[in-house]
């Protein structure tokens, strides 16, 4: 091949980007095959030899269709056939991270605004239930309401399933949020149905991805890749009411994996959030209330010096924080106080107890829920010990 410019040559890379394509489709969107062929010829670190790949995927084209017995047509693929855009590992604006990983990632089919994904955005990652309890409804949707000026500086990225993920893009885009939506099926397919009219306006507003071009259906082996794409673009991985087997928690393993930031809001004990202790116990970070998501937000970023709490719309303010973090730990020594005398107790029992010890205190909250944080917390903390999730003593 004559030496030139590759990378300046229009008709080479689109040569170069159909041949790319055609495999793709021919290894069923499985990127890792193409991935394990060139790292054979150490070609997957930049600058990369676009030549070289050229020719070794031009070679494995061949072998192809000689074996198959079939024409070039017969892939029947190419750019200008697309209906998604696409970006290949090798274009400057590529992330490298993406491909320089366990999980490799060689192209991205996209439609919106690809410079979303850009590392001048810091991108927060906020997945959860499909079916949330009303209290995690409840939650995000104060969560928005109250921080949405601090909001305003972050790209929030979810999977676009229904539950939390559609209502944390729709709150995004009430409170013009930037939103990425990463998809387990091609850009052009609207999956779930119901999501289509939000899919669209993600389109015009955010930023649509996936592995996966045009009109291509879901497949259940997709969800787990896509969930590793949530993870490896966000800076902050965000689990709302993981069950024990979900999609929500495979998100928290990869941003484990990946050594990203995982918030686990702990709302309840009860089996719906038994993946968000198993998240909690294996690194995840422990919050209860909008307020300490805020923070622990605010302190990974050190942004303490660039946002002042009670200089932002609707935040509460220092005093206030200080004063509910003080309530908390006087339910939290109280409980302790009652286990040590009563040796093990139910919840009910607890909620009993606390209110004849605190009968004169109006300030603490003694609503179940929040007996439920504390003393999830607690265990959580190596405190407490439960037996059947709701008989606890001192550990």
């Amino acid at each position: 091949m004559e030496n030139f410019n590759e990378y300046e040559n229009p008709n080479f890379i689109q040569n170069l980007k159909n041949i790319f394509l055609k495999l793709y489709f021919y290894f069923k969107f499985d990127f890792y095959k193409i991935y394990k062929i060139l790292e054979t010829f150490n070609l997957l670190n930049p600058p990369y030899n676009l030549t070289k790949i050229y020719e070794i995927l031009k070679d494995l084209e061949n072998k192809i269709n000689n074996k198959l017995e079939i024409t070039k047509t017969d892939i029947n693929i190419s750019i200008d056939k697309l209906k998604s855009k696409v970006k290949f590992f090798w274009e400057e604006d590529f992330l490298n991270y993406l491909i320089l990983n366990d999980y490799p990632i060689g192209l991205l089919f996209y439609n919106g605004d690809y410079n979303l994904l850009s590392k001048g955005y810091k991108k927060i990652a906020i997945v959860g239930s499909r079916k949330p309890e009303t209290k995690t409804i409840k939650f995000i949707n104060s969560f928005f309401e109250k921080y949405k000026y601090l909001l305003k500086d972050f790209v929030i990225v979810s999977g676009l399933a229904v539950g939390v993920d559609a209502l944390v893009h729709k709150l995004s885009i009430e409170n013009n949020i930037k939103t990425i939506a990463v998809l387990g099926n091609g850009i052009f397919y609207y999956y779930p149905a119901i999501n289509k009219e939000l899919q669209l306006k993600i389109s015009k507003s955010g930023l649509l991805l996936s592995e996966y071009p045009d009109n291509i259906k879901p497949q259940k082996y997709y969800f787990p890749y896509r969930n590793r794409i949530i993870s490896l673009i966000s800076d902050i991985v965000i689990v709302f009411q993981a069950a024990e087997k979900s999609g929500s928690i495979t998100t928290g393993k990869y941003a484990i994996e990946f050594g990203k930031e995982l918030i686990v809001p702990f709302l309840d004990f009860n089996s719906n959030f038994n993946g968000s202790k198993k998240l909690i116990n294996s690194g995840g970070k422990l919050v209860s209330t909008i307020e300490e998501l805020a923070n622990t937000i605010i302190d990974y970023f050190n942004l303490k010096n660039h946002y002042n709490l009670n200089n932002l719309n609707n935040l509460s303010e220092k005093n206030e924080l200080n004063e509910l973090n003080e309530k908390d730990n006087i339910l939290e020594n109280t409980i302790i106080d009652i286990l040590k005398e009563y040796q093990e107790l139910s919840i009910t029992e607890i909620s009993q107890k606390l209110k004849e010890k605190l009968i004169n205190n109006k300030e603490i909250d003694l609503d179940i829920t929040k007996i439920v944080f504390i003393l999830s917390k607690l265990e959580l903390d190596g405190k407490l010990e439960s037996k059947y999730g709701s008989i606890y003593k001192i550990s």
